[in-house]
């Protein structure tokens, strides 16, 4: 009985970082975005005067609104936001202020072009698009909108939730060589390219830690059953128990360090090359905020508690099992299967 509720008390823990490990690994809420602080800088942009220099324009930023280890989404958040001032216009760019210069939406801005047919250009934004090619140049995604995708295409547009879906596929990375939309005459082509490889062996990386650590606990659950098929040395399935459950617990600290280590790495220490153009670059050099719009989410705290959960399992295993190494301990030969007589003696009569 008492070994009964000792497995017991291994199991529950075990079962349920074991089902934190799963929904982490299968949800997309590993990062949030913070609404309230685009609604703070919208209403800072009414009252604060731009610095010398500089002036706000409305540009579009993509963002993670669902992000997971199969993959994220990206949303499109047209804000207004500081960039250098003075940028050259041309005369139809010009004339197209004049006669929307009522509405803030249709404000020069550099960030869009406006040459082009008026049958491709936004109704809101005035800015030409290219329809169905994955890049959303209209607020309201009319241009990527009932568009025919392939059934094997890793990034489409998401109608249900009006977002640009990018699918992460380890075996797909694993088999295939990744695209590289930057053109070799690029002189930082060969960083660039090093980046990006380095990027995606820490995301497979990252993952084959995670389902490992998942893997192992499996392994550990299935330690325990061996404890009632063993008659002796019963120590042997707890001490099995603790090596697997601990090589879980650092399986799923490297998966996190690693995901911290590119989580904090795209946002403090960028480097240079890594940003798609001069404009990107300079957006996040003028509008530094803009980094602290995605946060960590529930799956990024219940897999902490999951790995949290692995150490336990290893803690309770170990002292169960060094107890049981103890010559006291009535576990160390299976006493449910020893036979006892009861004998009589005859008391000595005094003579």
């Amino acid at each position: 009985m008492k070994l009964n509720v000792l497995c017991i008390c291994i199991s529950i823990p075990a079962l349920s970082a074991l089902a934190l490990y799963c929904y982490s690994i299968l949800s997309t809420r590993w990062s949030n975005v913070n609404h309230d602080l685009i609604r703070q800088h919208k209403r800072d942009r009414e009252k604060n005067v731009p610095p010398n220099g500089l002036e706000y324009q409305l540009v579009s930023h993509s963002f993670r609104s669902r992000y997971g280890l199969l993959g994220y989404c990206l949303d499109y958040e047209w804000l207004d936001l500081l960039t250098l001032k003075g940028q050259k216009q041309d005369q139809q760019y010009r004339y197209e202020q004049d006669e929307l210069a009522d509405n803030e939406q249709q404000k020069s801005t550099p960030w869009c072009n406006r040459m082009c047919d008026p049958a491709l250009k936004c109704e809101t934004t005035g800015c030409c698009f290219i329809r169905c090619n994955n890049i959303p140049e209209c607020p309201d995604f009319s241009d990527e909108k009932h568009c025919l995708r392939q059934h094997n295409a890793s990034k489409y547009y998401w109608p249900e939730k009006n977002c640009i879906w990018h699918q992460q596929n380890i075996f797909r990375l694993l088999t295939s060589p990744f695209n590289i939309e930057t053109s070799k005459t690029n002189p930082n082509y060969h960083s660039i390219v090093a980046h990006l490889r380095h990027n995606h062996y820490r995301y497979i990386i990252m993952v084959i830690l995670f389902c490992l650590a998942a893997l192992l606990l499996c392994l550990s659950l299935l330690a325990l059953v061996l404890i009632k098929c063993v008659d002796r040395c019963v120590s042997v399935p707890f001490g099995l128990v603790t090596l697997l459950a601990f090589f879980s617990f650092l399986s799923g600290c490297g998966g996190l360090g690693l995901f911290l280590y590119q989580w904090i790495h795209e946002r403090m220490h960028r480097p240079d090359f890594a940003y798609t153009d001069q404009r990107d670059a300079m957006k996040y050099a003028f509008n530094f905020w803009i980094v602290n719009i995605e946060y960590l989410g529930l799956s990024f705290w219940l897999m902490i508690g999951a790995v949290g959960l692995s150490l336990l399992t290893t803690l309770l295993s170990c002292c169960i099992c060094c107890g049981l190494q103890s010559d006291r301990s009535i576990f160390k030969v299976n006493a449910a299967k020893k036979k006892y007589e009861i004998i009589q003696y005859t008391p000595y009569e005094d003579r």
